[in-house]
């Protein structure tokens, strides 16, 4: 194979992968149809909502770059405690991406341990895999 044809075919081939890389990003991202978050269920098998919702405030939210977030209390008729936080990002593209607690909460000044996996059973007959932790700042601990 001649090298003229060889570079001639190289450079079409970059230039379709160019054009189908704008073309995806011009297109964008499917829209998903989903509920508000504070329409989250506000008891869960035995965990029930305790107080208001959480607000962050404006500083935090600027770093946060979620479309959506909750932030709530649960507790259980035992006095066991959890605080429940999940953010939605609409887009990966624009420089929204999730907001690691493995980032977040050390460089605020927790501690976390005792990392694991904990399954949850969600009212329309399914289990949910998510992470759990024990968290420490001064005095107070988290789960």
């Amino acid at each position: 194979m001649k090298p003229s044809f060889r570079f001639a075919v190289l450079l079409v081939a970059i230039l379709v992968a160019g054009v189908l890389v704008n073309a995806w990003s011009y297109l964008g991202e499917a829209h998903v149809e989903r509920k508000d978050l504070k329409d989250f269920p506000e008891s869960m098998g035995a965990w029930q909502r305790t107080g208001t919702d959480q607000i962050l405030d404006d500083e935090t939210l600027k770093v946060l770059r979620a479309s959506d977030y909750l932030s709530r209390n649960f507790r259980k008729s035992d006095g066991q405690f959890a605080n429940l936080y999940v953010g939605y990002y609409a887009s990966q593209r624009t420089g929204a991406t999730y907001h690691s607690p493995l980032n977040c909460l050390p460089g605020s000044g927790w501690t976390l341990s005792e990392p694991g996996k904990a399954t949850i059973t969600l009212r329309i007959s399914c289990n949910a895999a998510i992470s759990r932790s024990c968290l420490w700042a001064s005095s107070t601990v988290s789960v």
